[in-house]
């Protein structure tokens, strides 16, 4: 696949941080990737049980933990927040 660089937001952080992932990578995927850069380092770390979904800025839906980054039709810098669900 290819690499695209995301605008993401994990919850708890003062901002939205660049990070490149692979197109082929799942929203669960992208989640742990994010959470092992900025947990314990910029945001406390989260609970070994804690679910994190994703969705896209301004939305109050989460996107499948499955769906890839190609088949969700992402483009370069799009914005992404990272959430703990419940």
């Amino acid at each position: 696949m290819a690499d695209i660089p995301l605008a993401v937001l994990l919850e708890g952080d003062y901002g939205y941080k660049v990070q490149v992932f692979d197109t082929g990578d799942t929203m669960a995927a992208l989640a742990g990737k994010v959470v092992e850069q900025v947990a314990g380092v910029l945001v406390a770390p989260f609970p070994p049980d804690a679910i994190l979904k994703v969705r896209l800025q301004g939305s109050d839906e989460a996107l499948p933990d499955g769906l890839t980054i190609a088949d969700a039709g992402f483009v370069e810098m799009e914005s992404v927040e990272i959430y703990r669900a419940g």
